[in-house]
């Protein structure tokens, strides 16, 4: 539990592997508990999430859902026989 370094975690017992490999394509069970920002130094860093992050994540969530049929998927393209 907790924040992880870029892109893999360490486990209890030890074992490192890749998030996303760890999650084997599962949402994931905990809240969202930071988010990343850019200080006025250009410096990335880690604040908490707050009850205004809570309710703007809550607002897109519903618009989302809401126009999912007006939305435009990114597709793979066509391979090409060139």
């Amino acid at each position: 539990m907790g924040q992880v370094p870029r892109s893999a975690m360490t486990c209890p017992r030890g074992h490192t592997s890749k998030v996303l490999d760890a999650l084997a394509g599962e949402i994931p069970r905990y809240e969202m508990y930071a988010k990343m920002v850019l200080g006025i130094n250009g410096k990335k860093r880690y604040e908490p999430i707050t009850d205004f992050d809570r309710s703007l994540y809550a607002e897109c969530t519903e618009l989302l859902r809401q126009r999912s049929a007006e939305l435009v998927s990114p597709c793979r393209p066509a391979s090409s026989s060139l």
